[in-house]
């Protein structure tokens, strides 16, 4: 995890000099730590792992058939990376103080990254180097998947913020992190992210155990970007390297005010929970009074959208005409691209892509061996390297075989992770919440855009993915390591195995106390539990085996440390 976040900075990784190094890394911690497991390998995770290593390998054999085997080799490196990357995601059980460790860490280094991303803008001679056509494609070095990194990070930063933690300022510092990779994500205006990033929200409310702090946290977030959009969007359409520099430091400018206004509201919120009465404080984390205000604010959302648009299924179609037959040139040159013309080449793309199939449908032409066809074919002036879509570039390159295997090597672990949430408590809930939506933003993306190429995007998904599937609840007698068993066992908390983390420790010194949890009676921290009480508004009940270290509160142990006798 930590080295996708790394190549995040170094253009997403997506050159094979960048990548390779790194899957070199992975390798050896595959060769390492995906030793002949003692667990009996659950259905899901079985089913993924051999369909992903038929997927490698009908890539592979590609390249008997591709017009440029060499494409088709760079294809099948890159895939295996992804597999083994989601295989060490896959291997261990993620408890919930692991799911939590590994949701900061993606929390934090999101919010790192846009705000690195922010100064070089801000200290550079010349920030048209980060921009392309008035949007910012800094730090992976395209807009649409500097927008869907954003995407991806965004739900970590959410459920950190919406009770993650126990910390109150790890919870504050979350907040104004969210509002700063959400208005650094606008500077792209990548529609195609921003559409993934709002079915990923979605996806994080339905399935979390927390609905009315993360509907706060998103609300509070969208409201307060939405109040300095207007000067965000207003960067595109600079009229010389000066203006942009003009434009870009009012934007900076902003996006710091903002930032530190979602502190205080955050700071705020905090000191006004506490100063409720016990009994509604109670009520605000009840999941009945998070399902009502869910169902409210989905109905007000619907309201909202036939007002703006009347009839939505001929709007949807005109949007839809739009961007299937539009072309670049209705695009304005200036302004917001959010609410203009839809238009781009992606409907021809596709068209192609869809003629290569039709000619090979049970193999393809070769893995991504779409440059080629399409400059033959083409009906514009545009010459991609790769389709801009996952389902159809994997179509046109490995066809129905070729997507079969990636349907079902993503679908297992995601039906999993589905299967699992009803095993789990309401911290392992939200948890997985938070780690399935990042995987849906990165597969949204992927359907209309060809994110999958940046190891950054696709190996942080696929971790994702692998954490979702295999998390398990605190208290749920068949997802604890065997009795007796001191199955210790170095998981990765990062894909190249940087950040190891003991995911699981010897039964007989189980933990009973969560060092994030507040014991009861104490007044630490507005966000805490009241006085006298064992309810905390915002997180799982007191007393939860849940624990990174289970120190007690005031011990002197790292919370960050693994357990004593790991090996880690």
């Amino acid at each position: 995890m930590v080295g996708a976040l790394v190549l995040g900075a170094l253009e997403g990784g997506y050159a094979a000099a960048r990548w390779a190094p790194f899957g070199l890394a992975v390798l050896w911690v595959a060769v390492a730590v995906l030793a002949p497991d003692r667990e009996r390998s659950s259905g899901p995770r079985r089913v993924a792992l051999l369909a992903y290593g038929l997927l490698v390998a009908w890539t592979a054999l590609s390249m008997a058939w591709a017009s440029t085997p060499g494409v088709a080799f760079d294809a099948a490196g890159r895939t295996a990376l992804y597999g083994l990357a989601l295989a060490l995601a896959l291997r261990p059980r993620w408890t919930v103080p692991a799911v939590r460790r590994l949701l900061v860490l993606v929390a934090a280094g999101g919010t790192v990254l846009a705000g690195a991303t922010l100064l070089r803008v801000a200290s550079a001679d010349d920030p048209g180097a980060s921009f392309v056509d008035g949007r910012l494609i800094a730090p992976l070095g395209y807009v649409n998947a500097t927008g869907a990194m954003w995407a991806v990070v965004l739900p970590a930063l959410v459920h950190v913020a919406a009770g993650g933690v126990r910390s109150p300022a790890g919870r504050v510092l979350a907040l104004g992190g969210a509002g700063l990779v959400l208005q650094t994500a606008l500077l792209s205006q990548s529609r195609g992210a921003l559409i993934a990033l709002a079915v990923a929200l979605a996806v994080q409310l339905w399935l979390t155990s927390a609905r009315s702090a993360t509907l706060f946290v998103v609300g509070v977030t969208a409201a307060v970007t939405a109040l300095v959009a207007g000067q965000l969007l207003d960067v595109r359409g600079a009229a010389d390297v000066a203006d942009l520099a003009r434009r870009t430091d009012a934007a900076g400018g902003r996006i710091a005010l903002a930032s530190l206004g979602l502190l205080v509201l955050g700071a705020a919120a905090q000191v006004l929970l506490e100063v409720q009465r016990p009994r509604r404080r109670a009520a605000l984390s009840d999941e009945r009074h998070g399902r009502v205000a869910l169902r409210l604010t989905a109905a007000a959302g619907v309201v909202a959208l036939l007002l703006a648009v009347g009839n939505p299924v001929a709007w949807a179609s005109d949007r839809v005409d739009e961007a299937l037959h539009g072309s670049n040139a209705t695009v304005p040159v200036s302004g917001s691209r959010l609410t203009g013309d839809l238009g781009s080449e992606r409907g021809d793309m596709y068209r192609v892509a869809l003629d290569v199939f039709a000619s090979h449908p049970l193999r393809g032409a070769g893995a991504e061996d779409f440059a080629g066809a399409y400059l033959r074919e083409r009906r514009s002036d545009e010459s991609p390297r790769f389709a801009h879509s996952l389902p159809l570039g994997v179509l046109s390159g490995l066809g129905l075989v070729g997507l079969a295997l990636l349907l079902v090597a993503l679908g297992a672990p995601l039906v999993g992770a589905l299967r699992r949430r009803a095993r789990l408590d309401a911290p392992g809930r939200a948890g997985a919440a938070a780690a399935t939506a990042g995987f849906v933003a990165w597969a949204v993306e992927s359907t209309w855009d060809w994110t999958w190429e940046f190891p950054a995007l696709s190996v942080l998904a696929l971790v994702l993915l692998g954490v979702a599937a295999r998390a398990v609840g605190s208290d749920d007698p068949a997802d604890a390591p065997p009795v007796g068993a001191a199955d210790r066992r170095t998981v990765p908390g990062a894909a190249t195995g940087s950040v190891p983390i003991a995911a699981t420790q010897d039964p007989s010194v189980a933990p009973s106390e969560d060092p994030w949890v507040v014991p009861a009676g104490s007044t630490t921290g507005p966000w805490s539990a009241p006085l006298g009480s064992t309810e905390d508004p915002w997180a799982a009940p007191a007393g939860a085996t849940t624990g990174p270290t289970a120190a007690p509160l005031g011990s002197t142990e790292d919370p960050w440390a693994a357990p004593a006798g790991a090996t880690a």
